[in-house]
């Protein structure tokens, strides 16, 4: 099945009626915006540098309240986060890009790796991915500026994505969004948009887009899309999963099997689900095995201080006082602040990671 057969949606009533809200609309700063921007930073100003332009976006924002968000799962443009002040990481990361952009910072869209963040809407559960700001300083470094500065740790690992790309995520979010009030039609008109205006081999969104088909029990299509996804991203856990749900109703054991092993040999190449499977063992008192999922872990990724610290505990529970103290130690090391090239600290660290 070709990609124009999977976005027809032919299936899919009353298309016709919904307005979707365009690239140049989620980025769009508002009048009140503009004049809070133009009275509040000083940056605007020529002979300002792109460091104390950075600075006094991130003052005005905190002396406004603006960065003290309240969390919600839900998908706004720049302008519908400044005034509701509220919003997900996406949400927060549209309205601050626009803004820095405006003060004349070069200001872009990050991809950024976090560990997996499984959590149940409805009847679905949802694995959440990340998206920051990089604000590029020239020499005095990059800063990464970022809403959830509790998940996100330095050295997470992050990539500049292009504008494309993210309205990729934008538009999946509301896709999404809308399969959980179950508006079919509105959903798929935003899930073809992250395709066709935002990125073709954006995973998450021809997943999303075989869910709305196995719901609709149009188990060809879903399949057609579920192997898109993976041809896409080969790593896409969500496709392999669905792929194996739906084999698994179709009586198709081998490939169900086949699929099923994929998703847990990707697992346990995931550092973050290493430490999953340490804590969980450590819970119950199994601090050895607890000690092999950790130097596995840390095998993959040597900068998170959490690892570290769940190792040497699990090592004074063995009573190796030794290496306890000497993983505590290590913990400490790599959670210490991170800082510009100049030795200066990053501003505002209490919202910044580098990290979403």
């Amino acid at each position: 099945m070709t990609d124009d057969e999977l976005l027809q949606g032919k299936v899919f009533a009353g298309q016709e009626e919904y307005r979707i809200e365009t690239p140049e609309e989620i980025l769009a700063l508002t009048p009140e915006m503009i004049a809070f921007l133009d009275a509040k930073v000083r940056g605007t100003a020529r002979g300002m540098d792109s460091y104390e332009k950075l600075v006094d976006l991130i003052d005005a924002l905190k002396e406004s309240g603006s960065l003290a968000l309240n969390y919600n799962y839900m998908t706004f443009t720049a302008a519908e986060t400044f005034e509701q002040g509220r919003g997900n990481c996406m949400s927060f990361t549209n309205m601050f890009l626009s803004m820095a952009r405006y003060v004349g910072l070069n200001a872009g869209f990050q991809e950024v790796k976090v560990p997996p963040d499984w959590t149940r809407r409805g009847d679905s559960f949802v694995l959440s991915r990340h998206i920051n700001v990089r604000v590029d300083l020239g020499y005095q470094g990059v800063i990464e500026v970022d809403f959830d500065n509790e998940n996100v740790r330095p050295g997470s690992g992050s990539a500049r994505i292009s504008d494309r790309r993210a309205l990729a995520h934008y538009y999946n979010n509301k896709g999404a969004e809308s399969m959980e009030r179950d508006e079919q039609g509105l959903a798929f008109q935003y899930l073809r948009r992250a395709l066709q205006e935002g990125d073709m081999e954006f995973s998450p969104a021809w997943g999303n887009l075989g869910t709305m088909y196995l719901r609709l029990d149009m188990q060809n299509h879903a399949e057609a899309a579920f192997l898109r996804a993976l041809e896409a991203e080969p790593t896409d856990l969500v496709a392999m999963s669905n792929l194996q749900r739906l084999y698994v109703t179709q009586g198709r054991d081998e490939l169900a099997a086949h699929y099923e092993a994929r998703v847990e040999r990707h697992r346990l190449r995931n550092p973050y689900y290493r430490y999953q499977l340490a804590r969980a063992a450590y819970l119950e008192g199994d601090f050895e095995t607890a000690v092999k999922h950790l130097n596995r872990a840390i095998a993959k990724k040597d900068d998170e201080s959490e690892f570290y610290l769940l190792l040497s505990e699990s090592y004074a529970q063995l009573g190796d006082t030794r290496k306890a103290g000497q993983y505590l130690e290590k913990a400490k090391k790599v959670a210490a602040e991170t800082r510009l090239p100049d030795g200066t600290p990053r501003p505002a660290a209490d919202l910044t990671a580098v990290t979403g």
